[in-house]
């Protein structure tokens, strides 16, 4: 019996939790390597990380085994036949089947990528965060996301009926919501009523409710997309949605850094900018609802 999307999305959530943990490590040793000076000797460590990465996928087991210690060359042998299918015509099978899915994320990874770029930026440049400061609060960021993706996000899927298709229509509902409401808040005229401290403190609690929603989301669409395609295109799936993704992840940064430094309230005009997104992907998943509520035995999570 393969994977249902309950079991998927567990299990990227902790392996989302675990990349934030470690990245709540790498945002604090960068910040207080960076406040030294020497930003030459983070980026040696970073290349020396990535080689251990390298070093670690060579420990990872190559081949699956029956339970006599033997691998199972019939079924190595099936799966590969199905690869040998026509890469265009499984291409156009996901997209029919998923096409709704992989545009969700993919448009509404534009949006996100557009905040993650401008948002060291306004720190630094808006509320005056030294380097050191700067990786205190991403760490912190990333650490309170991870642990809201590890303990809290269950009982929220619960809460909504374990229906990862409304997970999904909720999760734009509050990141649309959320990204308004940090673009409001990073208007000229709202921080000249606050102080800085509360406009720092709202400008983070609107971050905070944009990552851990974000990475519900795009969680919740990998689960549900891979449990609607069949086993020997979900590897053709996952490769599709992370290329896309790249690509959104190339243009989005220079929309936002635009936006930031032509216009006076530039901050708030790439909150905005990201709300609008969120609200067309909104109107274009509600459009689909036909598609997207299709009966899908793995779309629950029990």
């Amino acid at each position: 019996i393969g994977p249902t999307a309950g079991m998927i999305m567990l299990l990227l959530f902790l392996l989302f939790a675990s990349f934030l943990v470690c990245m709540a490590f790498c945002c604090l040793i960068g910040g207080i390597l960076g406040s030294s000076g020497d930003y030459y000797y983070g980026a040696k460590l970073a290349v020396y990380g990535s080689l251990l990465s390298v070093v670690l996928t060579l420990f990872l087991p190559s081949e699956e085994k029956n339970k006599n210690g033997e691998t199972n060359s019939k079924e190595i042998k099936g799966n590969h036949q199905q690869s040998n299918q026509n890469v265009y015509q499984r291409v156009m099978q996901i997209l029919q089947t998923v096409g709704i899915f992989l545009a969700a994320k993919v448009i509404s990874g534009v949006a996100n990528s557009m905040n993650s770029t401008v948002f060291p930026l306004i720190l630094k440049n808006t509320y005056e965060f030294d380097e050191k400061a700067l990786g205190m609060t991403m760490s912190g960021l990333s650490a309170l996301v991870a642990f809201v993706n590890a303990f809290l996000i269950g009982p929220l899927v619960a809460l909504l009926g374990g229906n990862l298709v409304v997970v999904i229509r909720v999760s734009l509902i509050a990141m649309t919501l959320g990204s308004f409401f940090q673009g409001l808040v990073t208007t000229k005229a709202v921080l000249d009523i606050f102080s800085s401290i509360v406009g720092l403190s709202l400008y983070l609690l609107a971050s905070i409710v944009l990552s851990c929603f974000q990475y519900l989301l795009s969680t919740t669409i990998t689960a549900e997309s891979t449990g609607r395609v069949a086993d020997n295109s979900k590897g053709t799936l996952i490769g599709m949605e992370h290329s896309l993704f790249a690509c959104a992840r190339i243009v989005s940064p220079q929309i936002s850094t635009a936006l930031l430094n032509n216009y006076s309230d530039g901050t708030a005009y790439v909150s905005f900018a990201g709300g609008l997104i969120y609200v067309g992907v909104l109107l274009l998943w509600n459009s689909s609802r036909h598609i997207v509520q299709r009966e899908n035995p793995k779309s629950k999570i029990n």
